[in-house]
């Protein structure tokens, strides 16, 4: 013997009963002579069954009509037609009422605290406002409902952790006091880039880059900068696992020669490389990369997909173990090849890649303003990124990838 609990159920679609439920005709066509029977019958085997429902909705009061046998409870809610299961979860009763069906306990006490709670659920008012509307109620009434859906909304509080951008710029001397603010505002955290000129390549560096930016905090700020290393063929293995160890660093930089902004003492020979990566694959320390090829032979729109080809994924395969965070994806192959792998490899988003495509740049005349380094890519590729960083993927996060420059720097023609 079971126990049964039924949300808004339908006796039956078949229209010979139920012709006047038209919310499912599609399923009119089913045959109701053997599996898709009559469900007040089919209960009859079970040993109690508790139905809820919103007897406001007319069909759904017609369909619960039907469930009359003596072993069927029936709680009435009304104006929570379709959400009476999200109001169950957001209010974290289905537990306590399911362990009570199934103890075989009176729920009774689970769904008055159902009704109790949903005047703290929007849906409740909004659903009860268009009732009233709809049947010409009296004004005030309507008024009252009105008045308690504005209140529940100045009771209603969400509360967000601030969030980490594991991919900023803030440039040093002038402008990095300039943009540090617009960071520490809305961040406790960042990974700061270490393209500066000249670059951050040792613990040394590192050091004295933290500290300047640690002394240019807005007074009363909290904010942890989290600091990298520029990999280059000459980068001290060394030197790179005493500044992880040690927790001076987060992670290393990799640039390919002439990928973007600053990145001139970048690696041009990834085999040299080699040595390096293998003590970071040693002791944990992540690579992140700025993943474009500069072959001038290839186009600028392929150089991602290119580089995860030629470079990353050959990488990834001589270097087990290695922790890679691909920086700025701005593919659908960029996306593909993170999916594919069960550990070892993540990427980060900026917001600006999620909005705007190629023909935001080129349609209708050029726009540097919305030219950057990855460069923006077809909209098929921003719908990609769109479905990563909306999912439930851990391996997808945010780096604004946030970069100051100079006006006449980046208007020049």
């Amino acid at each position: 013997m079971c126990r049964v609990l039924l949300i808004s159920p339908q006796a039956t679609l078949d229209p010979a009963r139920a012709g006047w439920d038209n919310r499912f005709v599609k399923q009119r066509r089913q045959d109701f002579t053997s599996r898709f029977g009559y469900a007040p019958d089919m209960l009859a085997s079970a040993e109690a069954a508790t139905i809820i429902c919103d007897p406001k909705v007319k069909e759904e009061a017609m369909h619960v009509s039907l469930f009359h046998a003596e072993n069927t409870k029936i709680y009435r809610m009304p104006f929570l037609s379709g959400h009476i299961e999200k109001i169950f979860l957001s209010q974290n009763l289905f537990k306590d009422v399911i362990l009570r069906i199934n103890n075989g306990e009176n729920a009774t006490k689970g769904f008055v605290d159902l009704l109790r709670r949903r005047r703290k659920y929007l849906h409740y008012y909004a659903f009860r406002t268009q009732n009233l509307i709809k049947t010409g109620d009296n004004a005030f009434r309507l008024w009252q409902c009105r008045k308690e859906w504005f209140r529940a909304l100045s009771m209603t509080k969400i509360t967000l952790t601030r969030p980490d951008d594991w991919h900023l710029h803030l440039r040093d001397g002038v402008m990095l006091k300039a943009v540090l603010p617009e960071t520490t505002r809305d961040f406790d955290r960042a990974l700061i880039m270490p393209n500066l000129v000249p670059p951050v390549v040792s613990a040394k560096d590192a050091a004295h880059y933290k500290r300047r930016i640690l002394d240019a905090l807005p007074s009363g700020t909290f904010f942890e900068p989290k600091m990298t290393l520029y990999l280059t063929e000459s980068t001290n293995a060394d030197d790179l696992t005493s500044a992880y160890k040690e927790g001076l660093i987060t992670a290393l930089k990799l640039y390919p020669a002439g990928a973007t902004t600053n990145s001139a003492s970048g690696v041009t020979n990834f085999d040299a490389i080699r040595p390096v990566l293998e003590k970071m694959a040693e002791i944990g320390c992540p690579l992140c990369v700025h993943g474009e090829v500069t072959d001038p032979s290839v186009d600028i729109f392929d150089r991602e997909a290119v580089f995860i080809e030629r470079v990353l994924d050959p990488i990834r395969q001589k270097t087990p173990g290695l922790k890679v965070v691909m920086e700025h994806i701005t593919t659908k192959e960029g996306v593909e090849y993170v999916k594919s792998v069960d550990a070892g490899l993540a990427a980060t988003i900026t917001t600006h890649h999620l909005f705007i495509n190629r023909n935001h740049i080129l349609a209708g005349g050029i726009r540097p303003h919305y030219y950057c380094l990855p460069v923006a890519k077809r909209e098929s590729h921003r719908l990609a990124l769109r479905e990563a960083a909306t999912g439930a993927d851990p391996r997808f996060f945010l780096g604004t990838d946030s970069a100051p420059h100079f006006d006449h720097l980046k208007e020049a023609a």
